[in-house]
């Protein structure tokens, strides 16, 4: 065995490496928290500017249409008391309402600007999944709306800065413009004016953040694939999977799915695969918190709930095929915040931290993962339910809580499978030495049983002269033959255990041979024997035998006194013969049906009589070799064991 401070490829220097992952968890988070303030800044800056100088006009205020039927000249005409002002986002849930945005567009924005195209601004809308988005400037388009959303195709405009993106004239003075808004998604989206300088500076920052983002997704899912070779299991092949969904989802938050398969599939198309993409993502992170958490050892109510995401989320699903867009995805947001509460209150009170397989992972990481979890998705969900974003972009708390759970998740594949492997090592050079000590076992009851075989023959003899009254004889007799069986199934065992093959089969019949075990037996009139069908196989009649003698031996043994012992034999099949000895439940009650056969297993109540634990150990193994199988069932008041053997060997 080697020593345990050796420095192997499975266990050298573990806390080391550990640091470092942690290290690396550390710094992706930091990176994370310092670029997205970064476009929170810069628009707080810009609406500053519009504020100070719009003349005294709430630079930002908007109204909603129940109807959806509103024209432009009917929301002009509103007076200023009936538009509510908002900051930076607005968030107003999954509604089916109109929503007009009145902006007040400055000339004074684009001063700075005299080394670019200073005659224009940028307006764009952060949420690419709105359906309809049309402003109404009255500086172009001859009053008519410009159109876009993901109901419309791409616009060039939006082709080289980003999705929902107008491009407006400067103009001299103050003005301003109206937006109206409708979606089938979230009503959640930030309103951003500022300078084609500005604009092009937070998309450069915008697609960094994208690539890094991207980037650790693919890694994660290359890690877990790696993690994978040559010891798949269900919670590895779940994150892979779910870690591809999290990319193809992002992938659409960040409006790359209408750009490239609108050309393929039609818009209609697109959009419906967007919001199926977004159900199917939410269901397979929940699915998979469900199954991590399944590898511990949960209470009894935990249990219930792995699967309980399969009875949420298709539900879901199938409204959204069948048109019910709103109340599907509205759904779907308080779902995974159900879910997310849920995985923490499993990890905090119903898992079983003292079991063994609670020791693969330590409780304070997945403790970590868990709440971070449980309180980073209600916030991030939260901005789809009427609650305003933190971020300039509506959706960075989705993608922040993603890359994070990528990475915690990641840490625990990582640290799941170096405590595996040391465990696979650890119960290999268990196994190698049980091994050992069983040879050794072997080895020393076949010595016994033949040190004490013959000395036992000359008592017998003895006994057998009659020098003793009868009652003392019946005694000894009795011990000897239990001696006697006992260290016959050790020789039995020794012989056999190491046998793969078996002696050249000849044809036996069955039910004959069952009669001579059975007349051969102490008590044979406490046996009843019944039959039907044809009985004849072609076997080894010696190791058959053995398997009758020791289910006879034990009925009569272990039944209750008095009782009879029925053997049903059945020949009604083509393959197989069954021989099923039942007794009724005597002292020693009924044996554990997970143990039974194991070797030496005896039931506590079997412990007051003779025997060894090895018949029915043995059996099994000797019906196995022979093709066929040993099975037992039990009830409150019968027992009972069936070999079956197969009539060709």
């Amino acid at each position: 065995m080697p020593a345990l401070g050796s420095r192997s490829a499975g266990s050298a220097n573990p806390g080391a490496t550990d640091r470092w992952w942690l290290a690396f968890i550390v710094l992706v988070i930091a990176a994370f928290a310092a670029i997205m303030p970064i476009q929170a800044q810069a628009q707080s800056q810009v609406q500053s500017i519009a504020a100070s100088q719009s003349g005294g006009l709430e630079p930002r205020t908007y109204l909603v249409d129940p109807t959806g039927q509103m024209t432009i000249d009917e929301v002009r005409a509103k007076p200023a008391d009936a538009f509510t002002p908002f900051g930076r986002a607005l968030s107003l849930g999954y509604t089916a309402d109109t929503v007009w945005l009145r902006l007040v567009v400055d000339p004074a924005l684009a001063d700075a600007e005299l080394g670019l195209d200073s005659s224009r601004l940028v307006l764009r809308l952060t949420n690419p999944l709105l359906n309809d988005v049309r402003l109404y400037d009255p500086l172009q388009n001859n009053g008519q709306p410009v159109i876009t959303g993901d109901a419309h195709p791409n616009t060039q405009t939006e082709l080289d800065l980003s999705s929902l993106t107008f491009l407006l004239p400067r103009g001299q003075v103050a003005r301003e413009v109206y937006v109206s808004v409708q979606t089938t998604s979230s009503m959640v989206f930030s309103v951003v004016l500022e300078p084609i300088k500005a604009a092009l500076k937070h998309n450069r920052t915008y697609d960094l953040f994208g690539g890094v983002y991207l980037g650790l997704l693919v890694v994660f899912l290359v890690l877990a694939i790696a993690l994978r070779v040559g010891r798949a299991d269900r919670v590895t092949n779940m994150f892979i999977a779910q870690q591809s969904l999290a990319i193809i989802w992002s992938l659409t938050l960040m409006g790359y799915t209408r750009q490239y398969l609108e050309p393929w599939l039609g818009l209609r198309s697109v959009d419906g695969i967007t919001n199926v993409i977004v159900l199917v993502y939410t269901f397979s992170v929940s699915l998979y918190g469900m199954f991590f958490l399944s590898q511990f050892k949960l209470r009894r109510w935990a249990k219930a709930l792995v699967y309980s995401p399969v009875w949420v989320f298709v539900p879901l699903v199938a409204a959204e095929l069948l048109g019910y867009t709103r109340l599907a995805l509205s759904m779907n947001a308080l779902a995974i915040i159900g879910f997310s509460v849920l995985g923490l209150v499993i990890v905090l009170f119903a898992i079983d931290w003292k079991s063994d397989a609670a020791r693969v992972l330590p409780r304070w990481l997945v403790t970590f993962f868990f709440v971070l979890f449980g309180f980073a998705t209600p916030l991030a969900t939260s901005v789809t339910l009427q609650v305003e974003p933190v971020f300039q972009n509506a959706f960075v708390g989705f993608f922040f809580t993603t890359a994070a759970g990528g990475v915690l998740m990641s840490s625990l594949l990582l640290y799941r499978a170096r405590a595996q492997a040391r465990e696979a090592i650890t119960t290999a050079m268990a196994l190698t030495l049980q091994q050992q000590r069983s040879a050794e076992q072997a080895k020393f009851l076949g010595m016994i049983a033949h040190e004490f075989k013959t000395p036992l023959s000359i008592i017998k003899m003895v006994v057998g002269s009659g020098q003793l009254d009868q009652r003392s004889s019946d005694y000894s007799e009795d011990a000897i033959r239990n001696i006697d069986a006992l260290l016959e199934k050790c020789l039995q065992t020794e012989a056999l255990m190491d046998t793969a093959t078996v002696s050249q089969p000849v044809v036996l019949n069955v039910e004959e041979l069952v009669r001579d075990v059975v007349a051969n037996s102490h008590r044979p009139g406490e046996i009843e024997i019944r039959g039907s069908g044809q009985t004849d196989i072609n076997s080894d009649p010696t190791l058959v035998r053995i398997v009758l003698a020791n289910l006879v031996d034990n009925a009569l043994k272990y039944g209750k006194p008095g009782s009879l012992v029925n053997i049903n034999l059945s020949g009604n099949t083509e393959q197989t013969v069954c021989v099923r000895v039942t007794n009724s439940v005597g002292r020693s009650g009924v044996p554990d049906p997970e143990h039974v056969f194991d070797k030496y297993y005896r039931s506590p109540g079997a412990l007051s009589q003779s025997g060894s634990g090895l018949g029915l150990y043995l059996s099994k193994h000797i019906a196995k070799l022979l093709g066929g199988d040993l099975l037992f069932e039990p009830s409150k008041d019968e027992l009972w064991f069936e070999v079956r053997l197969p009539r060709q060997l």
